[in-house]
């Protein structure tokens, strides 16, 4: 895979720069790995940057989700070298997780927030995008020895400015439900997922073809998954939490949602699809001449 890692168009400077004198709270979340049996490099993971990001954590899958949360004290920072040693850190660090990644590259990485800690560490708050699927993540980073390191990784809401059609997902007593069985294929989905079980799970998205049966697929196994299936995300949620999922240009197909338990063990899965929009064609009343109002003075 390409070791390249490109800037989102959207920028990736912090905004709140003014703001470096004035102390936030923002809630600092633990970080939670998945096992084996899940999408083993879909998601960004706690590790090192440079040359060894990827530890036992990322090989295994270690993905951000939520946990109970702590508030920390932590200062916008407005000094642009220290955001731009931040930016270059994550750029190197999703550079390396790419080298790795069976899914693709991670691209467009947007730097929206950067605060230090009183330890001198660094809350960066940022997305990157692998796939279709935009990850939001505060990735907490530290100097060693001069070299700074990611060190953990939590997630966060993710956020787009494309127009959004929204979906949602549970999973409870086994078994995944969907909010409606199609919806738009808009410039961004966001899958709201909950998870109604008392057991961690992710919630697996995939594409599939369309005659394509949940019921016949009983276990999860990314590396063989059944003919015609891939993987398009994924969304990690602790027991009896929820949280969101954004998709960017995903087109119209079929999908189905299922959710993977810690242990492997896969929850009946449901399918929707994505349909094309329908686009209306409304005539303007200023098409004819006679309908154009005259703009000439009154007499």
């Amino acid at each position: 895979m390409s070791s390249g890692i490109r800037r989102s168009a959207r920028g990736s400077m912090l905004l709140l720069g003014r703001r470096a004198a004035t102390p936030v709270f923002v809630a600092l979340l633990t970080l939670g790995g998945l096992g084996t049996v899940q999408a083993q490099d879909a998601s960004p993971s706690a590790s090192p940057a440079g040359a060894a990001c990827v530890t036992a954590a990322s090989a295994t899958g270690a993905s951000p989700e939520a946990s109970p949360a702590t508030d920390v004290l932590a200062t916008p920072v407005s000094d642009q070298a220290v955001i731009d040693t931040a930016t270059t850190t994550l750029e190197t660090y999703y550079s390396c997780l790419s080298d790795t990644s069976t899914r693709g590259s991670y691209e467009a990485l947007v730097v929206t927030m950067v605060s230090t800690l009183d330890d001198g560490s660094l809350l960066v708050d940022h997305q990157v995008q692998l796939g279709n699927q935009i990850w939001a993540s505060r990735a907490t980073l530290v100097d060693q020895d001069g070299t700074w390191m990611v060190v953990s990784q939590v997630a966060i809401a993710p956020t787009t400015d494309l127009d959004l059609v929204t979906l949602s997902a549970k999973v409870s007593g086994g078994l995944v439900e969907v909010g409606r069985p199609s919806a738009d294929a808009g410039e961004a989905i966001m899958i709201h997922g909950v998870n109604g079980e008392s057991t961690d799970q992710t919630f697996v998205l995939l594409a599939v073809p369309e005659a394509f049966d949940p019921a016949t697929m009983t276990t999860y196994d990314p590396a063989a998954l059944p003919e015609g299936v891939t993987i398009v995300g994924e969304l990690p949620l602790a027991a009896g939490a929820e949280g969101d999922a954004l998709f960017e240009g995903l087109k119209p197909g079929n999908f189905a949602m299922f959710a993977v338990g810690a242990d492997g063990t896969l929850a009946t899965g449901a399918v929707f699809a994505l349909t094309e929009p329908v686009k209306l064609d409304v005539p303007s009343i200023f098409d004819t001449p006679e309908a154009t109002p005259d703009a000439s003075p009154a007499a």
